[in-house]
């Protein structure tokens, strides 16, 4: 349905902004190994909840994709990247104070996000697709639960005991490198 919407808009996003989110559940396989598949079905089912709650109280016109078994898209027409920064924002803040109740204990989430805007030089769809997926694995590259775009600036999160603190940074270059190379999940 995803590269429907893509494919059946890419004649007329040429004139108007368009940004896409991506975003997978962080060790997700995990969920599923420790807890079972059951648990890893509540997890997709309390991500969606909580995603569609941000989207409809911000735009109910947007559309959250289930793109592969824990990766998900949302396609935001008429949005430029500065635009879906505050929807970004509140999805990744929320889904990552999103606990889960099971048997064995709460199960604390995180994600990984890439986000991009279309741009002159895409010539098909899959070209934007393929530049918000490497956004993505550049997040799980330096260490999950971090959101990699095109804008200058990050949101972290990380988890000191039971305290959660937000860091927002700018980035002096390209805005891609947000974390330091000594820096890994969990640090600030």
């Amino acid at each position: 349905e995803m590269q429907r919407s893509l494919v059946g808009s890419e004649m007329c996003i040429r004139d108007r902004p368009m940004t896409m989110i991506m975003f997978d559940i962080d060790h997700f396989k995990q969920v599923n190994d420790i807890y079972g598949h059951v648990i890893g079905d509540r997890v997709l089912q309390q991500v969606t909840a909580v995603v569609r709650i941000v989207l409809t109280e911000n735009d109910p016109q947007l559309i959250l994709y289930r793109t592969g078994g824990e990766e998900f898209n949302i396609l935001l027409p008429n949005y430029s990247l500065a635009d879906s920064q505050t929807i970004v924002n509140q999805i990744f803040i929320a889904i990552n104070h999103l606990t889960i109740q099971t048997g064995q204990g709460k199960l604390q989430l995180s994600i990984s996000v890439g986000v991009s805007a279309l741009a002159a030089t895409d010539h098909s769809p899959i070209d934007f697709y393929k530049r918000v997926d490497r956004k993505l694995y550049q997040s799980k590259r330096r260490g999950r639960m971090t959101v990699t775009s095109d804008w200058s600036w990050k949101t972290k999160i990380t988890k000191n005991g039971s305290r959660t603190s937000i860091l927002m940074m700018k980035s002096v270059a390209s805005g891609r490198r947000w974390l330091h190379a000594d820096e890994g999940p969990g640090q600030a």
